[in-house]
């Protein structure tokens, strides 16, 4: 086998696992995002649950989003905690989107 060879095998496979990790961040944001609908369903794991609260108090990713784009400053002077605005924001979008 050339050089070349396995450089692109190598490439596939980094290229495979990039894909799955893209996949895996759709379902946490889609699962995250609609919340509401999904408990609703009967279809919420209460494991993926506390690893997602757990995830957000960490790295606030989806806290951000909802403090500059929806509650502005009336979120930070209120002092309201990350977790309480982001389940406030999925039940806001779920009623607009139904």
């Amino acid at each position: 086998m050339s050089q070349q060879e396995d450089d692109l095998r190598a490439l596939a496979k980094i290229m495979d696992f990039l894909r799955a990790v893209s996949i895996i961040l759709v379902v946490m944001n889609v699962y995250w995002f609609c919340y509401e609908a999904i408990r609703l369903w009967g279809v919420d794991i209460g494991v993926v649950d506390r690893i997602l609260m757990n995830f957000n108090r960490t790295a606030e990713n989806y806290s951000a989003f909802g403090a500059s784009s929806v509650a502005g400053a009336s979120v930070s002077a209120t002092g309201a905690s990350s977790a309480f605005v982001a389940l406030r924001l999925r039940r806001v979008f779920l009623a607009a989107a139904f």
